[in-house]
C-alpha cells in the first residue's frame, strides 16, 4: 500500500511540475535580433514620446550601454525579457507605468468582437424635477456622443442634475469633453496638456460646435464618484469642480491623471508608456495619486441619497 501511495504521489508531482513547461512551450521566443530591435526602438520612443525627457535620457544611455557590452546577445522567452526590460525602465525612472506586451496578430473578426462593449447611458427624472444620468460600463470604443446628446435633451427641464459616475469603466477624452461642454461655456480652457514638461502645453478648449442648444450653466449639478472612477471620468469631475460647475459627492477617485499610449517596438512586442498629463489652468495641478476629492465625503452607496438631499435643499431656496 505504501508503495502504491508513493507511486501515486510521484505521478501527481510529475503532472504538476509539467504545467509550467507546457505554458512555456506556447510562449513567444524573441530572437537575438528581435531583442536588439526592441531595445533600439525602446530608446527611440523614450527620446521622442516619453513624458519625462530627463529620465528618458538616462535610461536610454543605460540601454545602449548594455547593448554595447553584449548584455542582450541571446534569445529570450517573451516573459523573461519583459521582466528584464520593465525592471530596467522602472528602476531608472521610478515610473511604474512601463509595460512590454505582446502584439496581437491582426484578426478583423476578433477586433470586431472585442469592440462590442457593454455600456449604457441611463436617464431618469426624480422627484422635484431632479434630473439623473448614469454611465455604466466601458466607453473606450463605442461612439456614445449621440446617446449623450439625447440624454441631456431629455433632462433639459431639470431643476437640478445628478451625474452618476460610480460604476463607469474605461472612457475617452472626447466623450469626457462632450459631457463637460454642457456645463462650461464655449472658449473656456479646461486643461493644459503637457507632452513635455519643458515645452508649452497644448490647450483643450470648449468649442462652440461642441455644444448643442441645451446648456446647464445655472443648474445645480452633483457628480457621484466612487473609489473606482478613473482616467477621463476623473477629468470630468475635476474640471467641473474647479470651474465651480458641480459639487462632488461620494468617495475620492482612483487618482490616474497620466496618459499612456501603446507603441510597437518589434514584430511581437508593444511598449506602453506615459506620454502626457493634463493640468487644470486654475489649479495648475491634476488629480494624479490623490484622486478627485469629494466635497461631501460619504460612501459610494450613500452618495445618491446625499446628492438628492443637497439638490432638494438647493432648489427649495
Amino acid at each position: 500500500m505504501k508503495k502504491l501511495t508513493h507511486i501515486f504521489f510521484v505521478l501527481i508531482m510529475l503532472v504538476v511540475s509539467s504545467q509550467p513547461v507546457l505554458a512555456r512551450q506556447n510562449e513567444i521566443i524573441l530572437s537575438e535580433n528581435e531583442v536588439r530591435e526592441i531595445v533600439l526602438n525602446t530608446v527611440d520612443v523614450l527620446e521622442h514620446d516619453y513624458l519625462f525627457p530627463d529620465k528618458a535620457k538616462d535610461v536610454a544611455q543605460d540601454l545602449l550601454h548594455k547593448l554595447d557590452i553584449g548584455a542582450f546577445d541571446q534569445s529570450y522567452p517573451f516573459g523573461m525579457f519583459k521582466q528584464i526590460l520593465e525592471n530596467i525602465l522602472i528602476k531608472a525612472t521610478n515610473d511604474s507605468g512601463f509595460e512590454l506586451v505582446e502584439r496581437e496578430i491582426h484578426n478583423p473578426l476578433k477586433n470586431k468582437l472585442t469592440r462590442q462593449e457593454s455600456n449604457a447611458i441611463q436617464v431618469d427624472m426624480l422627484e422635484n424635477d431632479i434630473g439623473y444620468i448614469r454611465f455604466d460600463g466601458d466607453f473606450l470604443f463605442s461612439s456614445a456622443q449621440n446617446e449623450l446628446d439625447s440624454a441631456m435633451a431629455y433632462l433639459a427641464e431639470s431643476r437640478a442634475l445628478i451625474i452618476d459616475l460610480r460604476i463607469t469603466g474605461l472612457g475617452t477624452l472626447p466623450l469626457a469633453q462632450q459631457l463637460i461642454s454642457f456645463f462650461v461655456a464655449p472658449d473656456t480652457v479646461i486643461a493644459d496638456v503637457f507632452l513635455n514638461p519643458e515645452e508649452a502645453p497644448a490647450k483643450i478648449i470648449i468649442q462652440d460646435n461642441f455644444i448643442n442648444a441645451q446648456r446647464f450653466y445655472d443648474t445645480p449639478v452633483y457628480v457621484l464618484n466612487s473609489g473606482f472612477v478613473v482616467g477621463p471620468w476623473e477629468f470630468v469631475g475635476y474640471t467641473l469642480k474647479y470651474h465651480h460647475a458641480a459639487v462632488i459627492v461620494g468617495e475620492d477617485t482612483m487618482g490616474v491623471a497620466l496618459m499612456k499610449k501603446t507603441l510597437p517596438v518589434s514584430q511581437h512586442a508593444n511598449l506602453i508608456l506615459t506620454y502626457a498629463q493634463t493640468h487644470h489652468p486654475k489649479t495648475n495641478e491634476n488629480w494624479q495619486d490623490y484622486g478627485v476629492i469629494a466635497d461631501y465625503q460619504v460612501s459610494a452607496q450613500e452618495s445618491l441619497k446625499t446628492a438628492i438631499n443637497l439638490a432638494t435643499t438647493e432648489i427649495s431656496r
